[in-house]
């Protein structure tokens, strides 16, 4: 169930929660939008381009690169800072050269967001702390694969754990 949350490449979610005010559902929304949008962005700044359009190229490359640092996408927002740069400096060859890398960088965080865990619709039912005997240990499980994950600085990993043990703090309380 949340070994899809780490597996986000290229996602730092620790920030993108710190910037968006720390909500996860907000955040998951934020994150759903952004690939409505942006999923197919390199083809619509190569569509300026070809027009020689260089001003509303810039201006699509500056978009995903300010939507894409809020949210914590950060290969996204390095290739986008210098596709800027490059459609800024009307430099063909070093915008030629981003785009392959955007255009897999995209579609490689689009995959893996579309096979997180994290981001399926009944969140609910997956991270629900009703939990019987065998669901308790499958839990425990998965906490402790999490574990080197943590250690080893994958924050997203880690801001699940917390959120996690704090439901489960709370609904024990109840």
């Amino acid at each position: 169930m949340i070994e899809g949350i780490y597996m986000i490449r290229g996602l730092n979610m620790e920030k993108g929660l710190e910037n968006t005010g720390g909500d996860l559902n907000f955040y998951k929304g934020l994150l759903q939008d952004f690939f409505e949008t942006y999923s197919n962005h390199t083809e619509k700044i190569l569509g300026f381009v070809s027009q020689g359009d260089y001003k509303n190229a810039e201006l699509e490359a500056h978009s995903l690169k300010g939507t894409s640092q809020m949210l914590g996408l950060e290969k996204i927002y390095d290739v986008a800072l210098k596709m800027e740069l490059s459609l800024r400096e009307k430099d063909n060859e070093k915008f030629e050269c981003l785009v392959h890398p955007l255009s897999n960088e995209l579609k490689a965080l689009l995959y893996d967001f579309k096979n997180s865990d994290l981001f399926l619709q009944n969140n609910e039912l997956h991270l629900s702390l009703k939990l019987n005997e065998q669901e308790k240990n499958r839990l425990l499980d998965r906490l402790n694969e999490l574990l080197p994950i943590v250690k080893a600085g994958r924050y997203q990993a880690e801001v699940i754990v917390v959120q996690l043990l704090k439901k489960y703090a709370d609904s024990c309380l109840k």
